[in-house]
């Protein structure tokens, strides 16, 4: 008795299987697969998608940026100090920035070097102020605005300490200038040069202003 081809069932002498319909000859799709063991492909593992990452901020001009801010920051302030610190200083009496000037405008001498110390310093402390802003945004000053902004307070302030030492020393001599003056009027001299020697460098060193 004949068997299908399809199924195996004893379909007997009939040209068309009784149980799965097929013809004689011929296999079904379904059981050709099954006996193939083939089965449809099927992905085993998750397709991901990968999308290009943002870049990152450059972090490491902008900390130069900020620790420079602070530096200018803490010396604006220092200079502003000075004023308020002994100028002169002799035979156990002494004389701030300010009382000084007093005698020197009585005298009709240079009196606005305590002035223009206080000018320069907030002048230098807006900037500062600004850059550290900026470097906190890591965002940039121009190099050009930033050195002109910190060399001409800090000029403007040494200046008024020259003209003032010129004018001291004029008053009460070459010899005991250089006796008499205190502390207060070699720290801000001092923060003056600092401010206009690193506002120069700022046109040159890009970090200084955070520029990339």
């Amino acid at each position: 008795m004949a068997t299908c081809d399809s199924c195996g069932f004893e379909k007997g002498e009939g040209r068309y299987c009784p149980k799965c319909g097929a013809m004689a000859g011929v296999v079904s799709s379904g059981t050709a697969q099954q006996t193939l063991g083939t089965q449809p492909m099927q992905s085993s593992q998750p397709l991901h998608t990968y999308a290009p990452s943002a870049s990152q901020p450059m972090t490491g001009s902008s900390g130069v940026a900020k620790g420079f801010a602070i530096a200018l920051m803490a010396m604006s302030v220092l200079a502003a100090i000075s004023t308020f610190l002994p100028w002169l200083s002799g035979n156990g009496e002494s004389a701030n920035g300010w009382k000084m000037r007093e005698a020197l405008v009585d005298s009709d001498f240079f009196s606005a070097g305590p002035i223009l110390v206080i000018v320069g310093s907030g002048v230098v402390l807006l900037v500062a102020i600004g850059l550290l802003s900026a470097a906190s945004k890591d965002s940039s000053m121009n190099r050009v605005g930033l050195g002109l902004s910190l060399l001409i307070p800090g000029l403007m302030m040494a200046g008024g300490l020259g003209a003032t030492y010129n004018d001291l020393s004029d008053y009460f001599g070459r010899d005991a200038i250089s006796e008499i003056l205190a502390i207060g009027w070699y720290v801000g001299a001092l923060c003056g040069f600092g401010i206009a020697l690193v506002g120069l460098l700022s046109f040159f060193i890009k970090p200084l202003s955070n520029s990339k």
